[in-house]
């Protein structure tokens, strides 16, 4: 197999199988081999824009690798390219997969802390964040409050799941 060449082929890899890296394979560089030649600019000098680190947020989180996740936020942070509502999910989404729901909610609170980035919080990231506690009625009373206390309006299918996959039933059912 050859090597990948462009951006859009190293996104796309982590969702083959024939493709996934273990961890022991990754470069000094902190991501994996097919993301390697990734430098912080393109092959033309411009900048990654948000929209690139969002998608290489998502696959490097499709792959298992937490670690990568961070350290691309970290750099797209780093670089202030200001992430959009898009990229917030992207990040909060792969957290979430990878069993680190504590950690998105933690990250959308920072954001929701800085007025100007305020508005990336959305009933999206929220709806994401929700899956992550579906087994925590503890968790979910506690976001949905919040979302409440934040006028974001709530997906309470994902709510109404939640508290029936917790064990909450009378909860889910008191909802309105």
């Amino acid at each position: 197999m050859q090597p990948q060449t462009t951006v859009a082929q190293a996104i796309v890899a982590p969702g083959r199988s024939q493709h996934r890296m273990q961890r022991t394979e990754f470069t000094s560089l902190g991501g994996p081999p097919r993301l390697q030649h990734l430098q912080p600019q393109g092959a033309n000098g411009a900048a990654l824009s948000e929209k690139i680190y969002g998608a290489m947020i998502k696959a490097s989180g499709q792959a298992g690798e937490v670690d990568r996740v961070w350290a691309l936020w970290g750099e797209m942070r780093s670089r202030d390219v200001k992430p959009s509502g898009n990229t917030l999910s992207c990040m909060v989404e792969s957290l979430v997969a990878n069993s680190e729901a504590d950690a998105a909610r933690k990250l959308m609170q920072e954001i929701w802390q800085d007025m100007d980035q305020r508005h990336l919080v959305t009933t999206v990231t929220y709806s994401t964040l929700l899956k992550g506690f579906n087994t925590r009625s503890d968790m979910l009373e506690a976001i949905y409050l919040e979302m409440r206390e934040q006028q974001i309006e709530c997906n309470y299918n994902i709510l109404v799941q939640g508290f029936c996959t917790s064990g909450n039933l009378d909860r889910s059912l008191e909802l309105q």
